[in-house]
């Protein structure tokens, strides 16, 4: 399975038709270029537990007991959209396009995540830099995570005899 953010990722570039120095996963070392190309910066703002289970069961071919754990999580992202020109203001709107085209179901599918329909919030955040306007939108989102993971684990069908403390 692929980290949900790159996916994430994958489906804003392929859809807004960006190079790949153009979207960013946050906390990468990268500056602005002084180019009027739009970029997009991915981040997590934070999540949410609200399934977690294990189980067991046997493995048919090696009869060893195998551990299966699952996650459910509801993950919120951030893409912050930005270019020193006027491309940040006039396709910020294609974000949340993207996160409902067909690509993106087709990859939500397939990865075992759900992006939801309509963002949480998209603000203009533009700030002046020297001389000239950055151009700059957040838009907040959730995703929802299935997380699992299978392991080998012992089978204890054996126990010791308990220790039989008397009083003398």
């Amino acid at each position: 399975m692929a980290e949900p953010i790159k996916v994430v990722a994958d489906i804003i570039q392929s859809e807004l038709q960006l190079k790949p120095d153009q979207v960013l996963v946050y906390n990468q070392k990268f500056d602005i270029p002084p180019d009027d190309r739009l970029y997009v910066s991915l981040s997590v703002l934070g999540s949410r537990t609200f399934g977690s289970t294990t189980r067991w069961e046997a493995d048919p071919v090696s009869n060893e007991l195998i551990e299966t754990q699952r996650v459910n999580r509801q993950e919120m992202f951030s893409a912050l959209i930005y270019s020193r020109s006027s491309a940040a203001r006039i396709r910020n709107w294609e974000i949340p396009a993207a996160l409902v085209s067909t690509l993106s179901q087709q990859l939500q599918e397939k990865h075992s995540i759900k992006i939801a329909q309509c963002p949480v919030s998209m603000a203009d955040v533009s700030e002046v830099e020297g001389t000239a306007r950055l151009n700059k939108y957040a838009l907040t989102f959730n995703v929802l995570s299935a997380y699992h993971k299978k392991k080998p684990t012992q089978f204890f069908d054996t126990f010791a005899e308990p220790a039989v403390i008397t009083n003398p």
